[in-house]
């Protein structure tokens, strides 16, 4: 008996019979008990409930599940239909069809008929759904419950293996958990779903018609705007999301590719244009509000993700009272927007993170921790991301972050020169252990008790974690060391640093086992592998290097990063590398072939930190656009992003004949500001974080420095870009212009000062001399000088004529923030991480190591210098967030602003010394009012959430109000 299903009740769980041929159970049940020795074969696409009952493998009823044809039989019916195929070809169309014959056949007559027999462009097009496989599904579909195809719907919109906790928590309003696994036994009996391992999903062909019908049928409920009473069913529009904004962020990209944009293409050619489909669209939200939350389901949150899909503004639109499920709002400025009193759920929005600069997973797998560039640590929950804890308490950068052996305890270290340890699960600190100098990376030996760290002064320390009490000073590095580890064994620590050594330490004794060099430039990152006998590097100088411990010989030298490595890690069985790179890039490289596997790309700027997971199918990755992101190994797919905002406001200029305020922020724009009005213009076309500004002292001229690695002039009237400078190899921190505006000289972290011809853009003289990163430059008043400061312990003064240097001062033990001259030339003051101010003659150029006079007062790093128009007044700006103002007749401190949250970049004193203005990487510009020593206006660019009305919202934790809060919104 062949297509048993026909006898069968459409609309019913499956095996049920239709009237008048209930009959055929009877004879299926004598069939299947009575003693007899005739055979009954039959073949169906529902299984009838008898033989559900009466089946088993001793049985006299036995069942087999047909598994689909395979290529090669595949092949045969395409030959038999007149195509001829390569076996590539068969295969590919057999998968399309999940091996079903008929289906088959269907797909080859219609490649005959519209592709002439060309398998290949039919490939191409990416479909597989045509009339005849359209009719067949059509009558299986009719034969479904209403939760079976819901079910249906949402295993389609889901696009992988889910279980059935997740189905019930989909579907609206939630199913009993009995009838929602009746009706997946039901759908698998009818072969319309399939269970694997991970849950239930579709195959392809069948989940790729699910998915027409989602869209068609929601195409047609927006385009007659079908407003369903309360006693009307769940429309599609509110039954189904058309995206998921939780889910893994491959899924969410192809609902996006798959579900959304045809959504919205088909809909653009019924409305004719965007703008008409907006309004429409609109129009649609306005009676959701009339009904209650629960008969809401998805609308709002699938009105809302339509809108947000075409780039519209969303500036003080109205969402209150409205049940908001799976919006996607992560990278949406919701300006003024009304959410009072509306249901927030299962909805994405920005988190409250600058620069991921390291990642570390607990080794237990159940948390990660995040360490940003805003001096903050997030802990997070595994696999779903969810925020645990803040931990606040370092200024600057936070180098690392790192989990002890048992989980239990969390160590940064950072800018503020601190280690600082925390336990993991209540955030509170436990213990401060203090260096004297920037702090770049930290390890927990094995067994916990032990913790090493490295230090800008060349010196490594071993600490007892109880105690707190210093064990050994490893000292033998030249300079800087960036990275350290302990060998599984926890007897030897290996250390890289800027003099482009690896050294290995004994714990026991102190002593420097050996040196090994190779690496032409700096050493970032070393680890172990888990069985102690391999190390591996990642260096400036571009590669990874596989290192034999005990031999010290270096193995493997892996090329493929166009930009220096950051960081590198090992998996947990010791075989593939993980690398982060300036590039943008992940590198995922075999250990014993030293092949690369795969480049991961995802993020759009420097990837800081990247981790294996304890279980090593996972990796982490931290970068400089405010992203962590989780990785799938073994297919390089992105499954998790938290995206981050953060916007600190570097350097500013100060236009005082027309009150013109200009600042340089890390969203890579360019502001300048009415300081009257408080109102703003951007200017954009940076693509990265700009570092510096600098007013033209005569022409209406404005130049900016970022970490693109050009330099940009506007026109700050119109605000064009006139002309873009590169040449730079990286990012430009410093731009001044020359005091007849002639010249525009910028630095850079490339070791460089350029001189650029300001009308023609000619790069006229590059500076070289600097061996480190140049942080700061100033021309002296007559412009026949530059002095530069650099991150390498220097001070240099130049001829600007000869490009000659004429002097080198060496007296600051640290980078130097900040340089300027005094207005007679005859002074340079300077800033350092020393938290010391440096007053140095440049007369005495013999005396090259010794200040004039050293002020001191702050408590965390000096970022900004400058004299008053006079040259009796200093000013300076502190990562101790307060502002100085010194009387230099007596070298005291006179005025201490306190008010900014984070550290102050720069610092501008008026003409008058009346008003100083100040930048904050708390996002913040603050103008202060000198003799009453308080601020008077604060000026903030808007944030993404600003004003943001979230009184009597529901659906949101604490945690995530807070945030939200953070990011501009208000509550009444």
């Amino acid at each position: 008996m062949d297509n048993f299903e026909t006898v069968l009740q459409t609309g019913s769980t499956t095996g049920q019979y239709r009237q008048g041929y209930e009959d055929y159970g009877q004879l299926l049940q004598h069939v299947g008990e009575i003693s007899h020795q005739s055979c009954l074969v039959i073949t169906s696409r529902e299984k009838p409930k008898e033989v559900e009952v009466l089946q088993g493998e001793i049985l006299p009823v036995r069942t087999l599940t047909l598994q689909g044809l395979n290529s090669l039989e595949g092949r045969r019916i395409l030959n038999a239909k007149g195509l001829g195929s390569s076996m590539d070809e068969a295969t590919a169309l057999v998968n399309r069809c999940n091996g079903n014959p008929l289906m088959l056949k269907i797909l080859a007559s219609s490649i005959q008929d519209l592709f002439n027999g060309d398998i290949n462009s039919f490939l191409q097009q990416k479909v597989t759904i045509f009339n005849g496989v359209r009719q067949l599904l059509d009558r299986q579909f009719q034969r479904l419950t209403n939760l079976e195809a819901q079910v249906m719907y949402w295993l389609a919109i889901n696009r992988e293996p889910v279980s059935s906790d997740r189905l019930q928590a989909d579907i609206v309003p939630p199913p009993l958990r009995s009838s929602l696994l009746e009706a997946l036994v039901s759908l698998s009996g009818r072969a319309l779903i399939e269970r694997v391992s991970e849950g239930f999903t579709q195959q392809s062909v069948v989940m790729e018609y699910m998915t027409d019908r989602i869209i068609e049928n929601i195409y047609a409920e927006i385009v007659e705007q079908i407003e369903p009473q309360t006693s009307v069913p769940l429309t599609p529009l509110k039954s189904y999301a058309l995206i998921k904004a939780t889910a893994k962020d491959y899924i969410r990209d192809s609902q996006i590719r798959l579900i959304l944009e045809p959504l919205i293409q088909t809909a653009i050619a019924q409305f004719e244009t965007e703008q008409v489909f907006l309004q429409h669209l609109y129009e649609i939200l306005t009676p959701l509000r009339s009904q209650s939350i629960n008969q809401q389901g998805y609308a709002a949150g699938n009105i809302i993700n339509l809108i947000v899909h075409l780039n519209a503004d969303l500036t003080g639109f109205d969402f209150s009272h409205l049940a908001i499920r799976q919006a996607y709002f992560k990278d949406v400025n919701l300006h003024s927007c009304n959410f009072s009193y509306a249901d927030v759920r299962d909805c994405v929005f920005a988190e409250t993170m600058a620069s991921i600069i390291s990642v570390a997973f607990s080794p237990d797998g159940k948390l990660l921790a995040t360490g940003d560039s805003n001096g903050e640590i997030q802990v997070w929950q595994m696999p779903g991301l969810s925020r645990t804890r803040t931990c606040r308490g370092q200024m600057g950068w936070l180098w690392h972050v790192v989990f002890s052996s048992d989980s239990q305890i969390l160590a940064s270290c950072g800018h503020d020169s601190t280690v600082q340890l925390w336990n993991a699960t209540t955030g509170e600190l436990l213990r401060i252990l203090q260096h004297s100098s920037m702090v770049f990376c930290t390890a927990f030996s094995p067994n916990g008790k032990l913790l090493v760290s490295c230090v800008e002064n060349a010196l490594i320390k071993l600490w007892d974690v109880a105690t707190g009490e210093i064990l050994k000073i490893l000292s033998g590095h030249e300079n800087c060391v960036w990275a350290v580890a302990f060998s599984p064994d926890g007897q030897l620590v290996a250390s890289g640093g800027e003099d482009k050594t690896i050294k290995l330490w004994d714990v026991a004794t102190g002593e420097c086992l050996q040196t090994w060099e190779g690496h032409a430039g700096w050493v970032k990152s070393v680890q172990f592998s888990p069985d102690g006998t391999i190390l591996i590097s990642g260096s400036f100088d571009r590669t990874v290097r596989i290192w034999d411990v005990a031999l010290g010989t270096c193995l493997k030298i892996l090329h493929g990063h166009s930009e220096p490595v950051i960081l590198v890690d090992i998996s947990p069985d010791g075989k593939t590398i993980a690398s982060a790179s300036y590039d943008s890039t992940i590198g995922l490289w075999e250990v014993g072939t030293g092949q690369c596997l795969r480049t991961i790309q995802g993020h759009t700027n420097r990837v800081w930190s990247v981790r294996f997971s304890p279980d090593g199918k996972t990796i982490a990755s931290g970068g400089d656009d405010r992203s962590a992101k989780l990785w799938n190994i073994a297919t390089g797919e992105c499954s998790k992003t938290i995206q981050g905002y953060s916007n600190v406001v570097y350097r500013i200029a100060f236009e005082s004949d027309r009150q013109l305020l200009a600042s340089g922020h890390e969203d890579q724009t360019v502001k300048l500001w009415d300081i009257h009005t408080g109102q703003h213009r951007s200017l954009s076309g940076h693509k990265n974080r700009v570092f510096d500004v600098a007013f033209h002292p005569i022409m209406s001229i404005l130049a900016s420095a970022s970490g693109d690695r050009t330099v940009k002039l506007w026109d700050w009237h119109t605000g064009n870009c006139l002309h873009t400078f590169a040449g730079h190899e990286s990012w430009v921190v410093s731009v001044t212009f020359s005091p007849d505006g002639q010249i525009l000289a910028s630095s850079s972290y490339d070791h460089t000062i350029k001189l650029w011809h300001v009308q023609t853009g000619e790069c006229i003289q590059v500076l070289r001399g600097h061996t480190n990163y140049v942080l700061s430059i100033a021309f002296s008043p007559d412009g026949q000088l530059l002095v530069s400061g650099s991150y390498g312990q220097t001070i240099k003064l130049w001829e600007v004529s000869t490009g000659d240097c004429l002097g080198t001062w060496e007296g600051q033990d640290s980078r130097i923030w900040s340089v300027a001259f005094s207005p007679d030339g005859q002074t340079i003051v300077s800033g350092g991480n020393d938290r010391s101010i440096k007053l140095w003659s440049i007369s005495d150029r013999k005396s090259l190591h010794k200040p004039l006079r050293t002020l001191e007062g702050h408590e965390g790093e000096i970022l900004s210098t400058s004299f008053n128009q006079k040259g009796d007044m200093l000013l300076s700006t502190s990562m101790d967030k307060t502002i100085k103002l010194w009387d230099l007749a007596t070298d005291r401190c006179i005025k201490t602003l306190h008010g900014h949250e984070n550290s102050v970049w720069s610092g501008i004193l008026s003409q008058d010394g009346c008003t100083i203005l100040s930048s904050s990487a708390d996002e913040t510009i603050k103008i202060w009012d000198v003799q009453a020593e308080r601020c008077i206006k604060t000026l903030r660019s808007p944030r993404p959430y600003e004003n943001m009305n979230i009184t009597g919202v529901t659906g949101l934790t604490e945690a995530q109000k807070n945030t939200l809060k953070a990011l501009g919104s208000v509550e009444d």
